[in-house]
C-alpha cells in the first residue's frame, strides 16, 4: 500500500504548523530574555550612578575650605597655590623622549 497524496499534504500541514508554533516559542522566550537583560542593565546601571553620586557627595564633604579651617591665616592657603601652580607649570613640560617600545625587552638568554 502506498502513499496517497493527500497523506502527504495533511503531513506538510501538519508540519508546517508545529514549525510554526515552535517559531513562536522560540521568539516568546527571546523577547523575555530581552526584557530580562533590559531590566538588568536599567538596575546596574541605577547602581552605578548611585555609586557615583555618592562618590561626587562624599568627595564635597571631604574637601577643606582652607580660608575657614586655617584660623584666619592666608599662608597656608598661598602656599597651597604656589602648589598647584607649580604641579601645572610641570604637567605643559613636554613628556620625556623613550626609545623603541622593543628596547629593553629583549632578554639573550644564551650562554
Amino acid at each position: 500500500m502506498g502513499i496517497q497524496p493527500i497523506d502527504l499534504q495533511v503531513m506538510y500541514q501538519q508540519s508546517a504548523n508545529v514549525s510554526k508554533m515552535a517559531g513562536n516559542v522560540q521568539a516568546a522566550q527571546l523577547s523575555d530574555s530581552i526584557m530580562q537583560q533590559t531590566t538588568v542593565v536599567q538596575q546596574n546601571l541605577e547602581n552605578a550612578r548611585r555609586v557615583h553620586s555618592a562618590n561626587d557627595d562624599k568627595a564635597k564633604n571631604t574637601q577643606v575650605d582652607n580660608e575657614k579651617s586655617g584660623g584666619g591665616n592666608g599662608a597656608y592657603s598661598k602656599k597651597k597655590e604656589n602648589q598647584n601652580e607649580e604641579n601645572n607649570n610641570q604637567n605643559d613640560q613636554p613628556p620625556v623622549k623613550m626609545g623603541p617600545k622593543y628596547l629593553g625587552s629583549i632578554i639573550d638568554i644564551v650562554g
